[in-house]
């Protein structure tokens, strides 16, 4: 279903990684009327052709506004300008007739706002949260960018460098090649040929096309494309007097874009993508599908499908990736799209030679598909597991509003949603026999692949038309009912317990067991034992089940058992609709308690902790990459250095007895608090806790010193004596760059606050709200975006808010710099040392300081909008010994002056003995550039202002102090691999 499709391509890059996301939240399922979409909504349209849709919610105090163009990649019908809708999607931060960008920026940043934009093939979105009270600040700040949108030409190519540095930065991962590549291939004449960013072509020359982008504003940014979206803590009368005050008198345009029909393809096609790094081959088999429709079946029932024939509850699924061992990675990908685009089965091979059995297999089921009916219980519970993922993601304002946005885009009405999901319930065997009918055809298919090196050679691809057999090669008790709980969502119980309670209306039930032990605790030759372990109870089969039934059995509950391993705490759990709550806690204590540890699932685990390193790490995300090798140098010898999932050598030292041993005695061995949120039952909380200490006995237990064992028994790691650099030398596009330092301030320290605040200053993560970022990116257009951090934060490029349940004793202040052109990177390097030495020697200006605790005050009730959220959170201020977050947060800033604040820069901050990790292609020609005397100066495509040069020179000449024997450079295959 939508949702689902949705969900395929967003997790790629976490999967790659092998992060772990917790389980969506599970909303009420539908009332008897059969609404998908449970929330009333209200539809006003002006008479300009502006439409307003307002969806009341129950969630207190915030409000989303999304501001919806049906303008995409798809509109970019001249040549030339593909990507263009994307790029302009950047000019919209620019500024208007009547304020700068930064006087703008400082606007959104007053009101607290998480605000940002992203775009699409079909639509563009323009999205803002806030507190509620900011409503009519954000409507008249977006009507006036939407209207009086005004830059010069400077600020159009300098913007043009960031897009280039966002391609840059895709390009380190394979998938994005794939896309752009088979897109490319599939398509001749609409313009779903290239990818929403464009061709590399095209965005090289956006630079002059400043005029264009002033006729393209003219064009799309009319009210008839547009709808605005506001869902939260208001009411519809209020939000339509606003948007009529502040967009009423905007004028209809004319324009209509004339998009290409694309003919029908005629034959099978094939494209082979080289890739220069080591990787583990992509088979990816493509059909051109139907559009996106509510009214006609073919969609629907492919979409279905596709779920059942290849997600993770299919047969084909379970016998790849689980039970043979060819692939790693398997999913489909259905987006939705206004037109006919395409169906994706997308496999990740784990041996070159198994490639073209990987890739007959999906053709088989294919061919299957055509002439068999679909059992119609599997039927079933794909609609089942369809209606509950859909409905998990109405659990915040801002959730809801993301999910109205693409059918807002394309039927300008939520109820498309409930039209869409009746027609699934009425979907029949025959139904979906018909769609893979229509689409799995040779004529209609493209192939792709993706490889380091020549794949082994192999008989062409079968046939859909004939059947054929496919070979393949397998490769002391607690008492928590009389204790009175509130219902504060940041309440746990005190008073010699760890349970934290959180009960709520809510139908979700959201269960999460942080253990007192991470990866830190790891045994010297054995780092990743609590990683593989953590990986074997929650991905493993039991004593009384296979892992195939588990995931059999988790499928109509739409839901998972997770786990994430941090330095110090290990989190197991996950949330699921109340309705079965008893059948998941069955199962997640028969997983935890009589789990089988099986041989075979010990060596997927392990496997696919290997090749998140080999290829995830290295080879698909230099930014993350950059950030891990930084914190293993602050660290060093020191328990925190290994990755979580441990080294490449350690994990092919470790036996499936050591994890069995780690796994008993050291994981559910340890203190465990546990943490429930949301509607579960009265009586359930003692019942869990009981339960869980037949296999866990300290589940509960009152340990004082949570959070304080680590530090006990191991030190802070030493500051440098001088300052050094590791250069990771890969083949890349661009060249990224992080730095940093060890800190003392972790939240129980007195300086969190102002540490916490300055580091905002210096760069919010994701957000233009930030020092750095103004003048690297927005001033001088060097890269996509450039920020800072005191508290770890993992995959920071596929997540817009730090994570919860990764608390550390020995924090770090870091700064990342994404990925900027190899000419102008020491450069960007040096920029970024001269702004933080800079703040040291004359602090935050009153002004800065207000801003930004503003910011910050109202910013903080926006990282907890969703039940498992807020529970992370509060797991981790126990961790730290600290109260409610948001009231944490808002006392210590309201105590703080700007005194606090620079007297913390001078004790904590420092511009010597830093920690530089880069990774380039050439890592002698960036040791010679940074090394030596001689000036680095910018490469401008067009030139600032006088001052900003006048700074440059200034920058161009700093020398870092890096001596050449501190400077060392080493090819990325040696990281992570001891």
């Amino acid at each position: 279903m939508p949702s689902a499709r949705l969900r395929a391509l967003g997790s790629i890059v976490p999967a790659l990684l092998l992060a772990f996301v917790a389980p969506c939240a599970i909303a009420q399922e539908p009332e008897s009327d059969d609404r998908i979409f449970p929330f009333e909504s209200k539809i006003h349209d002006f008479d300009n052709g502006l439409r307003l849709i307002t969806v009341p919610t129950e969630f207190p105090g915030t409000v989303a506004i999304h501001c919806v163009v049906s303008v995409g990649s798809r509109n970019e019908v001249e040549a030339g300008k593909s990507g263009f809708a994307h790029f302009f999607e950047h000019m919209m931060f620019r500024g208007t007739e009547s304020m700068s960008a930064a006087e703008q920026a400082a606007e959104f940043k007053s009101a607290g706002a998480d605000r940002n934009a992203y775009t699409t093939d079909d639509y563009t979105n323009y999205h803002t949260v806030v507190p509620t009270e900011e409503l009519e600040r954000v409507l008249r700040l977006e009507a006036d960018r939407f209207q009086n949108l005004s830059y010069e030409e400077t600020a159009f190519r300098t913007e043009a460098l960031a897009v280039l540095g966002e391609y840059n930065k895709n390009s380190a991962n394979p998938i994005s090649q794939l896309f752009e590549r088979i897109r490319k291939k599939a398509f001749s004449t609409h313009t779903y040929e290239h990818t929403t960013i464009g061709f590399l072509k095209d965005i090289r020359v956006m630079p002059g096309a400043y005029k264009y982008s002033l006729q393209f504003f003219d064009r799309y940014y009319r009210p008839e494309y547009t709808t605005i979206v506001v869902v939260g803590d208001v009411t519809a009368k209020r939000t339509q007097e606003l948007v009529q005050k502040y967009w009423g008198s905007w004028e209809r345009g004319g324009f209509t874009a004339e998009i290409p029909e694309e003919p029908t393809q005629t034959e099978p096609l094939e494209v082979r993508i080289p890739w220069p790094a080591p990787t583990n081959p992509w088979v990816t088999v493509a059909f051109k599908g139907p559009k996106f429709s509510q009214t006609e079946s073919h969609m629907a029932a492919l979409d279905l499908l596709s779920q059942l024939a290849f997600g993770d509850n299919s047969t084909l699924f379970k016998r790849l990736y689980l039970e043979e061992r060819l692939v790693d990675q398997f999913f489909p990908y259905f987006p939705d799209q206004s037109d006919p685009g395409l169906v994706y089965v997308m496999a990740r091979v784990r041996d070159p030679k198994d490639w073209a059995t990987v890739r007959d297999a999906i053709l088989v089921e294919c061919r299957r598909l055509r002439t068999e009916l679909v059992d119609a219980e599997a039927l079933e519970l794909v609609k089942t597991n369809g209606r509950y993922s859909f409905a998990g993601g109405l659990n915040s304002s801002a959730a809801i509003a993301d999910t109205i946005a693409g059918y807002v885009a394309r039927t300008r009405t939520p109820e498309s949603i409930n039209d869409l999901y009746r027609m699934y319930a009425g979907l029949k065997p025959e139904d979906l026999r018909e769609a893979a009918q229509k689409t799995f055809v040779d004529s209609g298919r493209t192939i792709a692949t993706v490889s380091h090196g020549e794949l082994p050679e192999a008989p062409a691809p079968i046939t859909l038309s004939k059947w054929e057999k496919l070979e393949t090669t397998p490769g002391a008790d607690v008492t928590i009912g009389s204790t009175s709980v509130a219902a504060s969502p940041t309440t746990w119980v005190r008073n010699g317990t760890q349970v934290i309670l959180q009960p709520s209306a809510s139908p979700l039930v959201t269960i999460s067991l942080a253990f007192e032990t991470g990866a830190a605790h790891d045994p010297v030759g054995r780092k990743g034992l609590t990683y593989l372990a953590a990986q074997l109870l929650t991905g493993g089969a039991t004593t009384e089940r296979s892992y195939d039934q588990i995931l059999s059995d988790l499928y109509p509950m739409a839901t998972s058992v997770g786990a994430s391993v941090g330095e110090e705490l290990t989190v197991i759990g996950g949330t699921v609709h109340k309705d079965h709550l008893d059948a998941y806690t069955d199962l997640l204590c028969e997983m935890l308690g009589s789990n089988a540890f099986s041989e075979s699932d010990f060596d997927r685990i392990r496997s696919d902790a290997i090749t998140s390193i080999e290829i995830g790490l290295r080879d698909s995300d230099d930014e993350e990459l950059g950030k891990e090798v930084l914190l293993q140098q602050i660290f060093d010898d020191h328990p925190y250095a290994p990755l979580q999932q441990g080294s490449v050598r350690d994990l092919n030292a470790i036996a499936l007895a050591d994890v069995r041993a780690h796994a008993r005695s050291h994981l559910l061995g340890s203190p465990v608090v546990i943490g429930l949120a949301g509607g579960y039952p009265e009586g359930f909380a003692d019942a869990f806790v009981q339960r869980l200490r037949t296999f866990a006995p300290k589940a509960g237990n009152a340990t004082p010193d949570f959070g304080k064992r680590l530090s006990e028994t191991a030190s802070a790691p030493a500051t440098l004596d001088e300052s050094q650099m590791l250069i990771v030398e890969k083949n890349a596009l661009a060249t990224g760059m992080h730095f940093g330092f060890p800190i003392e301030v972790d939240r129980s320290h007195p300086d969190w606050h102002a540490m916490w605040l300055v580091r905002s200053y210096i760069g919010e993560h994701r957000s233009e709200n930030s020092h750095l970022y103004q003048r690297l990116r927005e001033l001088r257009g060097l890269n996509y975006g450039d920020y800072a951090y005191i508290e770890y934060f993992p995959n920071g490029g596929s997540r817009t808010q730090p994570p919860a349940n990764h608390p550390r004793r020995f924090p770090t202040f870091t700064v990342w710099l994404r990925p900027v052109p190899h000419e102008n990177a020491a450069f960007a390097l040096k920029g970024a040392w001269f702004e933080l030495n800079k703040l040291i020697e004359n602090g935050l200006s009153q002004e800065e300081f207000e801003v930004t605790r503003s910011f910050l005050s109202k910013y903080s009730a926006l990282l907890l909008q969703t039940a498992d959220r807020r529970l992370g959170y509060t797991i981790d201020q126990r961790f730290y010994g600290q109260s409610d977050f948001v009231s944490f947060v808002r006392a210590g800033l309201e105590r703080l002056t700007l005194e606090d604040v620079n007297q913390a820069i001078r004790r904590h901050l420092h511009a010597d003995r830093i920690q530089y990790v880069v990774v380039t292609d050439d890592g002698e020609r960036f040791k010679q550039q940074i090394t030596a005397l001689e000036a680095t100066p910018i490469t401008y495509a067009t030139k600032p202002d006088q001052a900003t040069l006048d700074e440059d020179e200034i920058i161009e000449a700093i020398h870092l102090d890096l001596r050449s024997e501190n400077v060392r450079v080493v090819p990325v295959a040696e990281v992570f691999e001891r």
